[in-house]
Formats: C-alpha cells, structure tokens, sequence
C-alpha cells in the first residue's frame, strides 16, 4: 500500500451502479454527457442541475439527488458505461425526454464536439422508441433551444 492510496477514490463497475428512481438515472445520464468531452463547465452543470429539477414527470426526482453518488459512478466507470447503465435504468416512455434532455446538456457551452455528438447517436440507437432521424431532428431542435437569443 502507497503513502497516497487511502486517498484514492473508490472505484465501481457499472454493474455496481444502483439507482433509487428515474430521477437519479437521469441526472447521471446528463451529467455524464457532460463529461464526454472532458471539458465539464458551468454552462452544463447548470443545464444539468436545471433539467432535473424542471422534469416534473419524472416520478421521484427529488431537489436533493447525490450527485457525489453520480460523480463517483462517472468518474469510475466512464461516461460511456454510466450512459448505458442510467439509460437502461429508465423506463422506455422516458427515453424520448431523456434523449432530449441530453441534447441540451450538450448544446450547453453553444456547440457540440464531435465527442458529444458520437455519445447522442450511441444514445439514441440504445432506443427502439425512436429513429435515427428523429433523433437528428432532437439534436438541431436542442441547438435551438439552447443557442443565445442575442
């Protein structure tokens, strides 16, 4: 055992990922497409923490989700392992909404890199409940929303 090693985060396998509710799926979904470009700034963190307590048809979401529970699962596993455990999580009726959401999370910081948007299309192809095309459609439909208005 190191000097340093008790300080070292415990790790996870995103089979240890547990979730409460579709609340806490969600919030880990937008948070790890937030980190799939390695550059989480204020901008997605607020559309993150904004998205989740605006979803009112969400059952059990609650102002007070753990988001170190969240950052610690991101950060173990990846976002892309996080992506797939969160969104397995949710119900199917939820999967549109969420997609979109993670849409704006995106969008968040005005543009979209090329990691975000591979991440959104390996999202959108977990789903039987849409296409391709109508998650394209989700993707310039968030640009949208999201750019300024100035």
């Amino acid at each position: 055992m190191g000097l340093f090693d008790k300080f070292k985060k415990p790790s996870l396998d995103a089979s240890e990922i547990v979730f409460t509710d579709s609340g806490q799926a969600l919030a880990m979904l937008l948070y790890a497409v937030a980190c799939t470009d390695e550059s989480l700034d204020d901008d997605e963190v607020g559309a993150v923490a904004a998205l989740i307590h605006f979803n009112g048809q969400i059952s059990g979401v609650e102002p007070d989700i753990d988001y170190k529970y969240i950052t610690l699962c991101v950060d173990s596993v990846g976002p892309e392992a996080a992506i797939r455990a969160a969104f397995d999580y949710l119900p199917l009726e939820l999967h549109e909404p969420a997609f979109t959401y993670a849409c704006m999370v995106a969008m968040a910081d005005g543009h979209v890199s090329d990691e975000e948007a591979a991440i959104l299309i390996e999202i959108a192809k977990m789903s039987d409940e849409f296409d391709l095309e109508r998650a394209e459609q989700l993707i310039d439909m968030a640009g949208v929303v999201m750019s300024p208005m100035f």
